[in-house]
């Protein structure tokens, strides 16, 4: 018994742990604005009286953090925080918002006051309770006069939120159409199906809150919640009253309500609230007509986010709001969804999911099979643990599904890398020999060692009735899930009898489970090429990153530190044989290039607009496919996600940085999307030849284009690519810039690396580039040295240090045809002269030679290969 309490307290413990530390709220924070001491804050009691429901003042503790500039007005947001959540708790992001210039709001929700004093209770976001409490304090807002107001008692107002913070968010909006921009985060669309999905009692988690969140048990609530609460965990059925009490705390009903532009974050590690919580509310405020944006990111409530994915949902709510209320309309607030692959890239897409209809996978596996509920429903398999989550995966791939109490099928290897997102469907026949069953299905990734993975630890419990006798067909509604499952593993889908996390039948039963032929099982699978294994991907295109945090047209090749096969260091690093792409309307952008660039060069790609030097880059970059000829990187052939891209480094046409960010933290968030540590990415050296200097602790936003592009050429350098591409790094700069950027370009080239730099720029290319290959309607038509490219008109531009003597003597020197002084200089043109006797002529004639030079300029040989006049 001991045992049993000391268990259930450390279940508790690790539950609340997590929502004590802040992952549940919204990660806006940055360095810089998190410490500025220059936001002024105030303390406020704002009081709400009772209503006809429920009787008795609130008084609600909050905090006004207000923005630096005092003489204009400014939008306001609201900032609430978690369950068990003081306003405390959301200070840091509540002054990063201030530092952005909005005035935030953070207040402590009825019942959580840690002294009691404010004379509410815990009502689970009702409307006539902490939704009334939101309305006073838009109310209050509505009073100021430094609050952008819409009309008379309508202030310009955002709410953001994490989980329970989420949730008044969302029912906020539904209930006031003054609120004009929303991000609920990790929340709930129903509370119904949320802590009694299929019917079923998530006991565990209810336990917790209830149990251990609230210093006061469950005399921090409302009775009518105690009792509901109660009746529930007690009998493990909930009454119609009691559904009726979860219905009016959740946002589902009240979604056609909805009109503010609304960006929903949710977790993909989070039993509590699934990704289908926010999948529902997505769909119904797309119904209705709102903007509406949804981002998957891993971590939620059973597992943090990492820095990596506070990022994030910082750049993520940082551009929402901006857009939507007004302080920067032009700011681009990325694709409608985007989600973090398992497998560690990033994904976009321009629809919500699912974004393939479902397809029928083949199965194999018994045709039938007996499964029992044991007594007591103990022994019980594990999905996964409140505060724990990634025990989950862990359990299931230790056999935590007990033996005689789970069924299970599978399907072949597959043949291709394939990506759940979304829900399927399982068909099967029930019988039990009480009529009733409670089961637990759920999709698994098995690996060809036999190890397995439970996705984000999630089931989908459903309770069955009139399944007595021969029982009955059933089609199970599996778990929303964004998973990758890498060629070579098989998708298991399992169903249980039993799960720690829920609160089952007590009576021992047995059920008769048997696959339904042929179209058993379906999945909305999509196809990925190139990919192969969890995180081994190779390549991560930053346009991918770049589009999902909304900062543009950004892309960098993301080094990985264990891929298979790096090929040789003996052979050139890039070799181009017959590259071609054409298009379907018969364009044909690039046409038979041939380009070899050796170890250590640093070669100009040149061109007019248009002349395919973009596209000749993205196929060395495997980001789209040549329609003819290949590309070979250190002697491996290119293809998207060859492992071979790890040692290469690749921008193409500007910098896509978060501006909400310091520049150091932009390369964290970049490097870490794929790697738990920064480990290997050689920042300093990056930052050492970038030479951005203290600058890099600065946000982003206050830089100038000279140092953006620095800094993403720093980015690009994370990790000691081998190999630098560069599409355009000097485009859209003014010269001092310019110089800034040839600067780096130099100090790379010092470093030995073999850099590839595309520039229609042709002087800083003569004066950064030893090779240069020119491009013209998508054929490379002369390449070389720039020394071999300006050599050959048989003119020379001398420099001396007495012309008259050096015109006497070249006039007079055989061969040499014309002298003329031209700047400064002589322009001698050496008919059958060589350049070395116009130089020894000059010496031994007294004249001091300070520099010959060819008296073409790269731009003169352009303009002759481009065929136009010089």
């Amino acid at each position: 018994m001991a045992s049993g309490s000391h268990r259930g307290q450390w279940l508790a413990t690790a539950a609340i742990g997590v929502l004590a530390l802040g992952t549940l709220t919204t990660g806006l924070a940055h360095t810089g604005g998190s410490s500025d001491p220059t936001i002024r804050t105030v303390n406020e009691v704002v009081t709400v009286p009772g209503g006809p429901t429920v009787p008795g003042t609130v008084r609600l503790a909050t905090t006004l953090y207000l923005p630096v500039d005092t003489t204009s007005r400014h939008p306001a947001v609201i900032v609430s925080p978690g369950f068990g959540q003081t306003k405390a708790s959301v200070a840091t992001d509540a002054r990063a918002l201030a530092a952005h210039g909005y005035i935030a709001l953070a207040w402590t929700m009825r019942g959580f006051d840690p002294g009691a004093t404010d004379g509410g209770r815990i009502a689970l976001d009702a409307p006539d309770t902490e939704v009334a409490d939101l309305r006073h304090l838009i109310d209050h807002l509505a009073q100021r006069p430094d609050v952008v107001l819409d009309g008379p008692g309508d202030p310009r107002v955002g709410l953001v939120g994490g989980s329970y913070g989420g949730g008044v968010s969302l029912l906020g909006a539904a209930l006031d159409d003054r609120v004009d921009a929303i991000v609920p985060v990790i929340t709930w669309n129903s509370l119904e199906s949320s802590l009694l999905p299929g019917d079923v009692f998530k006991a565990q988690y209810a336990a917790v809150f209830f149990s251990g969140a609230t210093a006061g048990g469950c005399r921090q609530f409302a009775q009518r919640v105690c009792t509901t609460y109660q009746r529930i965990a007690q009998t493990g059925r909930a009454t119609a009253a009691d559904r009726a009490l979860l219905r009016a705390s959740s946002p589902g009903p009240l979604a056609t309500r909805i009109k503010a532009p609304t960006l929903l974050i949710q977790g993909e590690d989070d039993t509590l609230f699934p990704l289908s919580e926010s999948l529902a509310t997505a769909d119904a405020l797309r119904t209705n007509g709102t903007p509406v944006h949804l981002a998957w990111v891993k971590g939620g409530h059973d597992a943090p986010f990492g820095s990596a994915g506070e990022a994030r949902i910082r750049a993520l709510t940082a551009n929402w709001l901006d857009r939507w209320l007004g302080r920067d309309t032009a700011v681009s607030t990325g694709p409608v969804f985007r989600w973090d692959r398992s497998n560690g890239q990033p994904g976009t897409a321009s629809s919500l999911p699912p974004l393939k209809a479902s397809t029928t996978v083949a199965l194999s596996g018994p045709q039938s099979a007996t499964v029992s509920n044991p007594p007591g429903g103990r022994p019980a398999s594990i999905s996964s643990v409140p505060g724990a989550g990634a025990l989950g995966g862990i359990a299931a791939g230790l056999g935590f599904d007990i033996p005689g109490q789970s069924a299970s099928w599978q399907t072949p290897p597959l043949r291709e890398t394939r990506e759940l997102l979304g829900a399927g469907e399982l068909k099967v026949h029930v019988s039990s020999t009480t009529g009733e069953a409670v089961l637990f299905a759920k999709v698994l990734d098995v690996a060809p060692d036999g190890s397995t993975k439970l996705p984000g630890g999630q089931v989908a419990p459903i309770r069955l009735t009139g399944v007595g006798g021969a029982g009955r067909d059933i089609t199970l509604r599996l778990p929303t899930l964004a998973h990758v499952f890498p060629a070579g593993n098989r998708i298991r889908v399992a169903v249980a009898t039993t799960d720690l996390g829920y609160a089952g039948p007590v009576s021992p039963a047995s059920y008769q489970v048997s696959l339904l032929p042929a179209t058993a099982l379906t999945l909305p699978l999509v196809t990925l090429s190139g990919a192969r294994g969890y995180g081994t991907l190779a390549l991560v295109s930053g346009v991918l990153l770049a589009a999902a945090l909304a900062v543009g047209a950004y892309i960098v090749l993301r080094r990985r530190r264990h891929p298979p096969d790096l090929g040789d260091d003996d052979v050139p690093p890039v070799v181009i044989t017959g590259l071609a792409k054409s298009y379907a309307d018969g364009f044909r952008a690039v046409d038979g290039v041939d380009l070899v660039v050796e170890r250590g060069q640093v070669l100009g790609l040149l061109g007019p607009n248009g002349a395919g030097k973009t596209t000749t880059l993205r196929m060395l970059a495997g980001l789209i496919a040549p329609s003819a000829g290949e590309v070979r990187l250190f002697g491996r052939t290119v293809t998207s996600g060859a492992p071979v891209l790890s040692r290469v480094g690749l921008f193409i046409e500007g910098p896509g940085l978060l501006p909400h960010l310091t520049g150091m933290e932009n390369l964290r968030l970049y490097w870490t999307s794929t790697a738990p540590s920064m480990e290997g990415s050689y920042v300093e050296e990056a930052l050492d030849i970038a030479g951005l200097g203290s600058a890099v602790d600065r946000p982003v936003r206050t830089y100038s284009q000279g140092m953006r592009q620095r800094l993403a050429i720093a980015q690009a350098m994370l990790g000691r690519p081998d190999l630098l591409v560069l599409d355009e790094p000097t485009n859209g700069l003014d010269p001092p810039q310019i110089k800034e950027v040839r600067e780096v370009l130099r100090a790379i080239a010092a470093t030995g690396r073999t850099v590839l730099v595309s520039s229609h720029l042709l002087s800083e290319v003569e004066q950064t580039c030893s090779h240069v290959a020119v491009m013209s309607r998508g054929k490379m038509v002369a390449q070389g040295t720039v020394d071999e490219l300006l050599a050959d008109d048989g003119t020379v531009r001398v420099e001396v240090d007495d012309q008259a003597r050096a015109l006497a003597v070249l006039r007079r020197l055989a061969g040499v045809t014309d002298v003329v002084a031209d700047d400064g200089a002589l322009v001698v043109e050496l008919g059958g002269t060589s350049r070395a006797a116009v130089v020894a002529a000059l010496v031994e004639a007294g004249v001091a030679v300070l520099g010959v030079a060819s008296r073409r300029r790269l731009e003169d040989v352009f303009l002759e290969l481009l065929g136009a006049p010089a």
